[in-house]
């Protein structure tokens, strides 16, 4: 018997197995074309190359488990997607029908294809694709990878990719793609895009400038380019981000990956990035013309920052005064746009045409429960309108609209709740008549203006809610007695009343019955406005008229600070340094002691990526003939990086800038730059800064820093030659710039240098044989000058190798 037990718990465990590893639950054997069938995957691929005798689906597999999470599909004969292809498959996360014979691409709908919401990758390539739906993926919003390359796709439009947010990888290549306009903007994730092979000829800037900044990985190679100064901006970012576009240089065009025209036929077959030149001339206009190909293309619009802000400025400022008088006379204002409308457009045809001298109208007593818009547009000279006795539940902003001279209004005993603007174009309105409506209270700031032009309201019998909202109106009540009927009946069980409704313990008791205000006649002459049990006096009463002009002052001037601020933000930086230098004590130094006028002979300012030519290049070819600051040797450790940045460049008789990519776009080095030029300035002029191009920069960069223009259009610079046998002459003209080194006394504590101009000062380009002998043998040990606030250096510095400041590409000490 035990025997029997234990075969049957084995054919059990069996079972148990077989169901486990296939994850079935609807019963049915998987096709005999899969390879893999079990609860987490599912590959059904047709005759591949290894598997040349599989046969094919037509459709998508049935039952496959809720649970799957990677489903293949490729090499198949599928050609479309049913409704309930997916239905349930909510853990799906990889979904790969390439190869299959799909033809279109319908929306998924989660009424219709439930599940799919934590699908991330979706292969959809080499298909028969050619058209997709718009807001086909609009449901897989995590999506990331989409495929949908050797399809037919010819158009994409901007809402074709909507809802893909968290996409990053979209692979088009190879369609007949031939525009896209805004089809990416949508697409705030995307880091990678493959369009090589499409039929693109250009890339339209407006649309497609905004996302290629954000890509990391571009490939658009093979496509026929039509090479016009519309395509130049394309060129010049990739040729300003080489490491994103792939095969942007690739020189043997015709192996395919190219980036090549095709149009007009005189440039066929050139590489882009042969017709990508740049004309600069260093004269005092430093006129850039920008060529592509025999193309002058420098015609583009640049902007003037400054005037722009003034009127983006004054703009603003005009918006609000204009905000605030069309607030002020809102009801003229619409009434005159009113008339300004009618007098522009046809006559409508409306239930009262032909009625324009109609001045009664009594429609009392009716079924009417709504009033269109406009319906009494026709009635200009309508003084008095009924329609008491309905059932009107709400009137809108253009329920009265052109009754302008309407005088007598009654809405009495209707279903009115909310009245919102909608007598802010009764300009000629005196007698109002609510009575017995459903308000529960009134907006002082859409029914305040009114009331205070009527001469007669009753507002009787309605469901009040007392509360603070409602003191307004009461205290108005109260103030002009007159103008509301029936305020002070006595009898309010007779009708005519005003009562509250709610909140329950104040129900039945009369609005003025709750109107108390205590005051004392003090210093402080304090008053408390109480509406019953209620402490109304905390409510703010502002000055609009104040409030706006502040505002609008306000804006302006902090629109105008932040402008002068960003615009000259190197000054700003050096005179809060000057500020905090002459505020604080000096430490070390006696109240009588006047630091010497220069230690150094030049301040080098570049990016720390450029470290290598300045170890290799500069201080190989300088020193020690000229004594030389290098941030990362001689900076103080421990002192503020803009306080040492000061002491440099104020210590050094001059500053030598070495201009690439990377020194303009460090904050630090722009700062270093802009300091040493405002230095100049004070000084009266002279050659403090020297300007040293080590690589080849476009013009269209070069106009973004104004300050760096400025000195190229005024002072001749250097560029670094590539050409070895041009070197020599270039540091000749840089140790003319530079001028004679400075004397070195054997004790630096007892050296002081001349003021600048006791130095004669050398012409930058001079004729060779005016250029005096330098020293053949330099010294081999010289005395470092110190700066304030920074150590001594030793006498003998050791081998300069790359151990002594440190790899390239780690952080550096002090960051720049």
């Amino acid at each position: 018997m035990e025997s029997k037990f234990a075969l049957l718990a084995v054919c059990l465990a069996v079972v148990s197995t077989f169901i486990a590893q296939h994850g079935r639950v609807r019963g049915q054997l998987p096709p005999p074309v899969c390879q893999t069938w079990n609860s987490t995957t599912v590959v059904c691929t047709g005759d591949v190359w290894d598997s040349p005798t599989n046969a094919r689906l037509s459709q998508i597999p049935t039952d496959i488990p809720d649970s799957v999470i990677i489903v293949n599909l490729s090499w198949n004969n599928i050609t479309n997607l049913s409704n309930h292809s997916f239905r349930g498959l909510r853990n799906l996360k990889s979904l790969d029908l390439s190869y299959n014979n799909l033809t279109t691409i319908e929306r998924i709908d989660k009424v219709h294809i439930p599940g799919l919401d934590q699908l991330t990758y979706l292969d959809l390539s080499h298909n028969d694709i050619t058209t997709i739906k718009q807001s086909a993926f609009r449901e897989l919003s995590r999506l990331s990878f989409l495929d949908l390359s050797y399809n037919l796709v010819q158009n994409i439009v901007e809402k074709t990719f909507e809802g893909l947010g968290n996409l990053t990888h979209l692979n088009l290549a190879f369609n007949g793609i031939t525009v896209i306009g805004d089809a990416f903007h949508s697409l705030f994730e995307l880091t990678d895009l493959n369009m090589r092979g499409t039929s693109l000829a250009g890339f339209n800037q407006t649309a497609l400038g905004p996302v290629v900044n954000r890509l990391t990985r571009i490939d658009v190679s093979d496509n026929p380019f039509l090479c016009d100064c519309n395509l130049l901006w394309f060129v010049e970012w990739a040729h300003d981000t080489y490491d994103r576009v792939l095969n942007l240089y690739n020189p043997y065009p015709g192996a395919g990956r190219s980036y090549t025209c095709s149009r007009p036929e005189k440039l066929g077959g050139r590489r882009l990035m042969d017709g990508l030149a740049q004309r600069r001339t260093n004269d005092r206009q430093q006129s850039t013309e920008s060529m592509f190909f025999d193309m002058d293309c420098s015609h583009e619009f640049r902007p003037n920052r400054l005037l722009a802000c003034v009127l983006a400025s004054s703009g603003i400022f005009v918006a609000m005064v204009t905000i605030f008088l069309v607030n002020y006379h809102v009801g003229r204002v619409q009434y005159y746009l009113w008339m300004l409308a009618k007098w522009s457009r046809p006559k409508i045809e409306k239930t009262f045409e032909g009625l324009g001298n109609l001045e009664h109208l009594k429609l009392a007593a009716n079924t009417i429960t709504v009033v269109k818009q406009s319906a009494f547009r026709g009635l200009s000279r309508l003084r008095s309108l009924d329609l008491s006795d309905n059932r009107i539940q709400y009137v809108t902003e253009m329920t009265f609209e052109g009754l302008g001279n309407l005088t007598h209004l009654n809405l009495a005993f209707n279903g009115i709740t909310v009245i919102g603007d909608a007598f802010h174009s009764l300009f000629e309105l005196t007698d109002l008549n609510m009575r017995g409506t459903s308000l529960a209270g009134f907006n002082q700031t859409a029914l305040g203006p009114v009331v205070n032009r009527l001469t007669r309201i009753d507002v009787a019998d309605n469901p009040f809610l007392c509360d603070c909202n409602l003191l307004w109106f009461v205290e108005w009540a109260h103030d002009t007695y007159d103008r509301v009927l029936n305020l002070y009946n006595p009898y309010p069980g007779a009708g005519r009343s005003y009562t509250c409704s709610r909140p329950a313990k104040l129900g039945g008791r009369r609005l003025m019955d709750g109107l108390a205000q205590r005051r004392t006649n003090d210093r402080q002459q304090s008053t408390e406005s109480m509406f019953f049990d209620m402490d109304c006096s905390h409510e703010f009463r502002p000055n609009r008229l104040l409030a706006c002009v502040l505002a609008s002052s306000g804006i302006f001037v902090a629109m105008m600070t932040i402008f002068l601020v960003d615009y000259h933000v190197g000054r700003v930086q050096y005179y809060l340094w000057m500020l905090a230098k002459w505020s604080r004590p000096k430490i070390g130094e006696a109240k009588d002691q006047e630091p010497p006028r220069y230690t150094h002979d030049a301040f080098i300012a570049y990016n720390n990526q450029d470290v290598l030519w300045v170890v290799n290049e500069a201080i190989e070819n300088l020193e020690p003939d000229y004594s030389l600051v290098i941030h990362e040797r001689d900076f103080a450790v421990g002192a503020p990086i803009v306080e040492n940045i000061a002491d440099a460049v104020t210590h050094s008789r001059r500053t030598v800038c070495l201009i690439t990519r990377n020194f303009l776009k460090s904050k630090w080095c722009e700062y270093e730059f802009q300091l040493a030029q405002y230095h100049m300035f004070e000084e009266g002029g002279g050659r403090r800064l020297i300007l040293v191009f080590l690589e080849s920069i476009p013009g269209r960069m070069l106009k973004q820093f104004h300050h760096l223009n400025a000195v190229m259009k005024r002072d001749t610079y250097l560029e670094w030659p590539l050409d070895v046998r041009k070197r020599p002459l270039f540091w000749r003209r840089l140790r003319y710039a530079l001028g004679d080194p400075l004397p070195r006394d054997p004790d630096p504590h007892l050296q002081v240098v001349a003021p600048e101009q006791n130095i004669p000062e050398q012409r930058v380009q001079a004729p060779e044989q005016n250029i005096p002998e330098q020293r053949l043998q330099a010294p081999e040990r010289r005395a470092q000058a110190p700066m304030r606030n920074i150590p001594e250096q030793q006498d003998e510095l050791g081998p300069i190798n790359d151990e002594w400041f440190g790899e390239r590409d780690d952080v550096p000490l002090l960051p720049l």
